[in-house]
């Protein structure tokens, strides 16, 4: 049993991996308040990466939410400090540590961690945890318990180190902890610029939604100081165009009614427009996954200029596909400047073979037995946009393209309002389809002839996520995962109190700023 394994998760590694790895959530805390005014703040330079604030308080009542609303994924899902206990005895069945007799007595209410440098080639990052400490003579006594050595002072800190070579920083009201001890020690005695002075961060951090289990923030400058000298993500910097990138704050909590996640995003967004994406409402009642959001062509002719303005490589490929399709960036960024949506649509039979296939694969059997195909069978994959004065034209040359490398003519015919035009790939069946309002390709069964009549907008499911995450009317964009099928097909057995629903996401644009939000939608059974 590694001694850094069971204490060196010194509550924020923990609570972090437990996040994670069941899905986040909270209410009533102060992981967002933390992350305005830790003190730990001071010692994180004004170049890393960002940092993470953790609520540690599992008796409060953000974490008894959590773990009431847990069980409809995991119908015996006991606590978060079960799963810390767990976590912190790993496989050591000798090792009888637990939350509140070893960590409790001495953990304040919140943590955090920061990443402050990132290698050169982004293969490996330093960093430090810290720990609100509510009385030290309690960790000394848990430090004297698990064998660790004194090892001297820096700065305001006294220090401990454990068999496997991990440095805790003690002092009255604070822990550090770091792998090693240069790290501890250019902690202890940071003197420099603190990422609390980043000039606009502090209105990102302020945007971190209240009542919060755990807060990311990440740092603008520090992305563009560790992507500066990164060949490996130059061109992914040049295609989302950093330099205006200010930060993001990300927040997890626990509602009434569902599992929230909250996002802020500063100096990335330059034009964004809300709506009430008729358009992805309008998709079919039976979808499964959609996203709906607003001019496609832009953003694909945005990113293909900033990754092709100094590449030759891109450049070329741009102009070969482009050639081939028989349809230039500039056509395509016109003809798709409208709203757009994707979805996956079928009915349980479909996703059963598929989701059969998964299963298969998940015990053993190897991924042969997945079939994407299977899904078109009874349902399908849909590409819709809002109709443009030249969205049909271009379309029809994309259609006309594919079709003449397949060798296969399409053959025309209506559904519905729809005119169409289908040919078959692979054995797939393709459709192009326009009506006065839509234009469409389509993979699979034939979407188009009740197109409108029973949509998404009228699913009961979908309605009751959207208005239980109180998500706004007019969005820049849409997410849509319906969870309950999913689960159901899964067989993901929730408890008798609980019961998983949608879940929903949207876009809020606001000048050169983003909001975004996940809302997980569970309610009582």
């Amino acid at each position: 049993m590694h001694a850094f394994r069971r204490s060196g998760i010194a509550a924020a590694v923990i609570a972090s991996s437990a996040l994670i790895a069941i899905g986040c959530g909270g209410s009533d805390s102060d992981a967002a308040s933390a992350a305005k005014d830790s003190q730990a703040l001071d010692m994180v330079p004004a170049t890393a990466l960002g940092y993470a604030t953790v609520d540690i308080d599992f008796d409060g009542e953000g974490w008894k939410q959590f773990d009431k609303l847990a069980t409809a994924f995991d119908a015996d899902f006991k606590g978060i400090q079960d799963v810390l206990a767990d976590e912190s005895t790993g496989d050591d069945d000798d090792s009888d540590l637990s939350w509140k007799e070893d960590f409790e007595p001495w953990a304040g209410d919140s943590a955090g961690g920061a990443v402050t440098t990132v290698s050169a080639d982004g293969k490996s990052a330093k960093g430090f945890v810290w720990v609100d400490v509510k009385d030290k003579a309690e960790f000394e006594k848990f430090a004297k318990r698990e064998d660790y050595k004194a090892d001297g002072k820096v700065g305001d800190f006294d220090v401990w180190v454990d068999e496997d070579d991990a440095f805790f920083g003690v002092k009255d009201d604070l822990l550090i902890l770091a792998t090693e001890r240069k790290t501890l020690d250019a902690t202890a005695t940071f003197d420099g610029d603190s990422i609390t002075g980043v000039d606009g961060l502090d209105n990102v951090v302020d945007e971190a939604e209240g009542d919060s289990l755990a807060t990311l923030v990440v740092n603008g400058a520090g992305v563009r100081d560790a992507l500066k000298d990164n060949e490996q993500y130059a061109t992914i910097a040049k295609a989302v165009d950093l330099k205006d990138f200010t930060g993001m704050s990300v927040t997890f909590a626990a509602k009434d009614k569902g599992l929230s996640v909250h996002g802020y995003v500063q100096g990335l967004s330059k034009d964004g427009k809300n709506s009430g994406n008729e358009l992805f409402r309008s998709l079919p009642e039976n979808t499964l996954l959609a996203i709906g959001a607003q001019d496609l062509g832009g953003g694909i002719k945005s990113a293909v200029d900033s990754a092709g303005k100094d590449n030759a490589q891109v450049q070329q490929v741009v102009g070969g596909l482009a050639g081939v399709l028989g349809v230039d960036i500039d056509d395509l960024a016109e003809a798709l400047k409208g709203e757009f949506a994707l979805a996956v649509s079928a009915d349980d039979a479909a996703l059963g073979a598929l989701a059969g296939g998964v299963a298969g694969a998940a015990m053993g059997g190897g991924l042969g037995g997945i079939n994407p195909a299977a899904l078109t069978k009874s349902g399908n994959v849909t590409l819709a946009f809002e109709n443009e004065d030249t969205t049909v034209e271009t379309l029809d040359k994309v259609a006309a393209a594919v079709g003449g490398l397949t060798g296969s003519a399409p053959v025309t015919g209506t559904s519905g309002d729809f005119e169409t035009k289908t040919f078959t790939v692979s054995g797939l069946p393709i459709t192009a389809a326009s009506s006065d309002e839509v234009a469409a390709i389509s993979i699979g069964q034939d979407v188009f002839t009740n197109w409108g009549d029973t949509t998404l907008a009228d699913s009961d499911t979908f309605k009751d996520a959207w208005a239980a995450a109180d998500a706004p009317d007019d969005v820049a964009a849409s997410f849509w995962l319906d969870w309950s099928r999913v689960s159901g097909l899964l067989d993901v057995k929730g408890s008798n109190k609980m019961e998983a629903g949608g879940w929903v996401g949207w876009l809020d644009a606001d000048g050169d700023a983003v909001s975004f939000d996940v809302f997980m939608h569970v309610d009582e059974a």
